[in-house]
């Protein structure tokens, strides 16, 4: 039996989380020194489909979309595989994600302007868009907003209107729902 199945990284990698790569890089430590030393003496392909194992299926999944993109890239030892694997998992592997967080944002309840702002220009910064989609954050700051008024004024103004005409009407929606609350009967 194979000296890989006695030892096994004890680090886990959960390959589709944000953290993945800080995983990554404590996992591929933990390879490299079972590699080159309880498994020094073996073969480069007992290496190299033990880590496949212990890296699992999804991290496969990653090498065959990369060498779908790249030709060029091959995997016949355990550091290709490794080197691989980390290029796959720099933050161009996590935008999809980002972008379809992005797209899905929408104003919690009670949670005021200032905080959902910023979380969408925190998926927004994340979704890594290009250069002029700037109109996305208007999009998501019109339609992800919970007071259906604003929504209808803001999109009345068809295309004349920026982040800041935004943030400045759902503020004041804001700040008139909160004095109402204070004239309401209790």
């Amino acid at each position: 039996m194979s000296e890989g199945f006695k030892y096994r990284p004890q680090t886990k990698v959960e390959w589709t989380s944000s953290q993945a790569y800080q995983q990554f890089c404590m996992w591929r430590k933990e390879v490299e020194r079972i590699l080159s030393g309880p498994m020094n003496s073996e073969t480069d392909s007992v290496k190299l489909n033990t880590v496949f194992i212990w890296a699992g299926a999804h991290a496969e999944t990653l090498i065959e979309a990369k060498q779908s993109e790249d030709a060029t890239v091959e995997v016949k030892t355990p550091t290709q595989l490794l080197d691989t694997l980390a290029n796959c998992l720099t933050h161009t592997t996590f935008f999809r994600e980002a972008r379809e967080d992005f797209y899905n944002v929408r104003q919690k309840p009670g949670e005021n302007t200032t905080t959902y702002y910023s979380r969408v220009m925190e998926l927004y910064r994340l979704a890594d868009f290009p250069a002029g989609s700037d109109f996305l954050v208007v999009d998501k700051l019109i339609h992800g907003c919970t007071n259906s008024d604003c929504k209808r004024k803001l999109m009345a103004r068809s295309k004349d209107v920026s982040v800041k005409i935004c943030l400045n009407l759902l503020r004041q929606y804001e700040a008139v729902a909160v004095t109402m609350k204070h004239f309401e009967p209790q």
